[in-house]
């Protein structure tokens, strides 16, 4: 029961999540900038190595696989923090 309760995000390592690195290779796929994060997750997923966001056809960012993590892990963060706030 204690294991099953446990974040996984403060027991495993980034060694235990690696994968074999692709090259790097340009940017090819766009997604408009308002698209969800899991939606654009998947595209990730799928292979390519980075996502240029559009706003208005316009290119205004790029979301890495790193960058996805890096955004979960502020949000959970956050989320951390107003719970030890409010209680």
């Amino acid at each position: 029961d204690f294991v099953a309760h446990m974040n996984p995000l403060g027991v495993l390592r980034a060694r235990d999540a690696m994968v074999a690195a692709p090259r790097p290779a340009p940017a090819s796929l766009t997604l408009p900038a308002d698209t969800p994060l899991r939606d654009a997750m998947a595209r990730l997923a799928e292979g390519q190595g980075r996502v240029l966001l559009t706003d208005n056809h316009h290119v205004i960012g790029m979301l890495t696989e790193g960058s996805a993590v890096a955004a979960l892990i502020a949000k959970r963060g956050a989320e951390g923090q107003e719970a030890r706030e409010t209680a």
